[in-house]
């Protein structure tokens, strides 16, 4: 037998949430995940369908850079004493 991705693993918390009726804080507890997890996942379901329950990227979706002189002049500034 084949190892399940996490989407699918998600989604069948997701589905015991949906088609069986369970509660979402006893879906979370079995699953070992917090009630916020849970409700996200049933949000990125209902969005996007399976795909949104596969793993995200924490980066940042953009950098900025306004502020990267002043920390470098800030930097500079230190007494290293």
């Amino acid at each position: 037998m084949r190892e399940m991705s996490v989407a699918e693993q998600r989604y069948k918390a997701v589905l015991a949430v949906i088609a069986d009726g369970r509660t979402v804080t006893e879906v979370a507890s079995d699953w070992g995940v917090s009630r916020q997890t849970m409700h996200d996942w049933l949000a990125r379901y209902e969005a996007e369908g399976l795909e949104g329950l596969n793993n995200r990227s924490h980066r940042p979706t953009h950098r900025s850079c306004r502020d990267g002189p002043q920390i470098l002049l800030a930097t500079l500034d230190l007494d290293f004493d």
